[in-house]
């Protein structure tokens, strides 16, 4: 929730990509992502790198909060990936390592091309979300040719996110106010008939009631 409204506060702020259309930038960012995928050069895609962190730092989007928000988790998972060809891929070796094994240069270089994609295309979608408001994004996906459902998906998908949070954080709130203190060892834990699971269970099904009642007048039955 704080992360959606620091979201909508930085797209409210005067920077480059702030004051461009946003189906220009919603193609730009596109052309890039193609470029850094389709790329075989290590040069050409870390220019691409420099390029979307210029971009983002333009933007008023600082490399603490992209190294915090992309860059860390995206290294730790790809890494993880890549971490195998290092030894997996055949090729020239580059330095030995015990049971036979050695680190090839082909192993490094499709690693290289793994974590510098993910690290681009990652800093592109970020810096488009960022200085976006997400209404706008999906009318510039729609304008640009993206198939109805598509948007009419991604819309109910980042709309029932928030929801799943707010029910996740009211469950619980429920818990924690129903807990008087620490129960000794001994005593097993007894929950009163109306518990907040069950209390939650009720209010899930009243709140899905709810959005179902209002998902046409929220555009679900008419073109985006």
């Amino acid at each position: 929730m704080q992360h959606a409204e620091e979201a909508a506060g930085l797209a409210q702020r005067p920077g480059l990509l702030q004051g461009l259309d946003p189906r220009a930038k919603v193609a730009g960012a596109f052309a890039l992502i193609l470029a850094a995928v389709a790329t075989r050069s290590l040069l050409v895609l870390l220019a691409l790198f420099v390029l979307a962190t210029a971009l983002a730092a333009a933007s008023q989007i600082s490399p603490a909060r992209l190294a915090r928000q992309v860059w860390i988790v995206v290294l730790g998972f790809t890494g993880m990936i890549a971490l195998p060809a290092l030894i997996l891929v055949p090729g020239t070796p580059v330095l030995s390592l015990p049971f036979g094994l050695a680190i090839t240069e082909q192993g490094l270089r499709a690693a290289a091309f793994l974590t510098g994609r993910s690290e681009t295309t990652a800093t592109l979608a970020l810096a488009l979300v960022l200085t976006t408001p997400w209404p706008q994004v999906l009318k510039a996906l729609r304008c640009l040719g993206v198939p109805r459902a598509a948007v009419m998906i991604l819309g109910m998908t980042h709309r029932y996110i928030f929801v799943l949070a707010d029910l996740a954080l009211d469950l619980f709130e429920a818990r924690r106010s129903r807990l008087v203190g620490r129960l000794s060892p001994p005593r097993p834990a007894v929950w009163p008939p109306a518990s907040p699971g069950r209390c939650s269970n009720a209010r899930w099904r009243c709140r899905a009631r709810c959005i179902w009642r209002c998902s046409p007048a929220a555009g679900a039955a008419r073109c985006i």
